[in-house]
């Protein structure tokens, strides 16, 4: 009854099962292209908070608990501003997300390597995202610390510097012929 759905997965010989499914995986080529992504999502997100600077500035001003206190200086309401907050992030992450998964693909069709490898860093790109991993302390501290040198030049300015070099260290990643050299060796 199953077995229509089985050589998707798995091939039969001799009564054993090989499971070519995930031989084809290149686990090395996964690892390097999440990282690649989740820069680029990071990067992203930096980009988006460029719409609201006035918002930043003013939590960045008056702290997480007086900041509701001062939003009507924005003369915005807190409903637009959730909403504009939201769709902002939501549009740049998606759009981070198909370009990671777009630069994957063609990767993986150039070095002729199975092309579920880039769904695999899609999907778990998209939990990652979804369940706020880029959001820790640590890996905002850490990813922010080069830009807040340029902080004299003003926020616009550190967010620039922070999303350009968190995407150019992403597509670094996808192209650096160390990274090549090191998906291939699972590869072959």
């Amino acid at each position: 009854m199953y077995s229509q759905w089985i050589p998707l997965l798995v091939s039969w010989s001799n009564g054993t099962i090989n499971m070519i499914f995930i031989k084809k995986l290149n686990f090395r080529l996964i690892g390097v292209h999440l990282l690649a992504t989740l820069f680029l999502l990071l990067g992203a997100e930096r980009f988006s908070l460029l719409c609201n600077l006035d918002l930043i500035e003013t939590y960045r001003k008056y702290g997480s608990l007086e900041y509701l206190d001062h939003l009507s200086d924005t003369g915005r309401t807190a409903g637009e501003i959730f909403t504009y907050l939201f769709y902002a992030d939501f549009f740049a992450t998606l759009l981070a997300l198909i370009i990671s998964f777009i630069i994957s693909l063609k990767i993986c069709q150039r070095r002729q390597i199975y092309w579920l490898n880039s769904l695999f860093v899609l999907i778990i790109g998209i939990l990652l995202n979804r369940f706020d991993f880029l959001a820790f302390a640590g890996i905002k501290t850490l990813t922010e610390a080069f830009g807040n040198l340029f902080i004299s030049y003003g926020l616009k300015y550190v967010l620039i510097i922070n999303g350009l070099l968190l995407m150019s260290i992403g597509v670094g990643i996808y192209f650096n012929n160390w990274t090549m050299k090191f998906i291939q060796k699972q590869h072959q």
